[in-house]
């Protein structure tokens, strides 16, 4: 999407086509925002996109791809969001049901920095099929007859998909369990927390 036009090398110049893309889109990728986040969410959610699109103004260039790009990066961001708040309430709710034994764990704040990493790292790996309906199913609470719809698959590769997330998610949790020695027991609860629907 990089172009030869002189006007995407200077911030200035290259503000008036950045507000007619905002002033173009903004509405339409809001609308699609608010049917998967909250109105707030989505507004926090557009406004890092916007700017980072003021940052990087060479992708307005393209005249002919901006809607498919901001699009494609709205959707990036949703499912960012989600895989975020997806992780943070695990580990609320895994260190509720771990109290007290894990809190006076010594290197307990490490641990649960580390998980967060390895399961944040392990959901941001999946192809994005699978990411998606995974977090359909486990931050947004979605049937599996919902999500199939929703994305005009089978109720069956619903199924499949989530089988094989969670599959990859208890290896990961299980490799880092035996490279650490770590507590099976907070093991086993950041893995209720996060794969059992609730």
């Amino acid at each position: 999407m990089r172009g030869s036009d002189s006007k995407t090398g200077n911030g200035e110049q290259s503000r008036p086509h950045f507000d007619k893309v905002y002033e173009l889109y903004w509405k339409e990728l809001y609308e699609t925002a608010c049917r998967r986040v909250s109105a707030p969410d989505a507004e926090d959610i557009l406004q890092e996109l916007f700017l980072s699109l003021l940052k990087n103004p060479s992708v307005m260039a393209g005249e002919g791809s901006i809607r498919a790009y901001l699009h494609k990066a709205l959707k990036g961001r949703i499912i960012d969001y989600y895989r975020k708040s997806l992780l943070k309430e695990a580990f609320e709710r895994s260190s509720a049901l771990m109290a007290p034994r894990y809190i006076t764990h010594p290197d307990a704040h490490l641990m649960h920095k580390e998980l967060e990493t390895l399961l944040e790292k392990e959901i941001s790996s999946m192809p994005e099929r699978m990411q998606t309906v995974f977090l359909m199913s486990r931050k947004r609470m979605l049937s599996n007859e919902e999500i199939a719809q929703e994305l005009a698959i089978s109720h069956q590769t619903v199924r499949n998909q989530i089988s094989a997330a969670i599959k990859r998610i208890r290896s990961a949790l299980h490799r880092y369990n035996l490279a650490n020695d770590t507590s099976t027991y907070m093991i086993v609860a950041v893995t209720a927390a996060l794969l059992t629907r609730h």
